[in-house]
């Protein structure tokens, strides 16, 4: 296991793409834990969002686009 952000100040609102965290991960299995400590209630809200680098953001966008999605489990 490997913890890759924490902010034990988070406070309100929570603001989209205020942390990006950029990992790679191979084909196979793989387990995402996310958590939210709430700061003695000053931290509520969450974003989370999976992007795929491995398609050109242009194609992404279109959608007329074919392109597999990945196999989730």
């Amino acid at each position: 296991d490997k913890e890759i952000f924490h902010d034990p100040e988070g406070t309100n609102p929570a603001w989209e793409d205020r942390a990006k965290i950029k990992f790679h991960a191979d084909t196979g299995s793989h387990k995402l834990l996310i958590a939210l400590g709430s700061n003695k209630a000053m931290a509520w809200g969450i974003y989370f969002r999976f992007e795929r680098l491995d398609i050109p953001r242009k194609v992404l966008k279109d959608r007329n686009a074919s392109y597999s999605m990945p196999r989730w489990i």
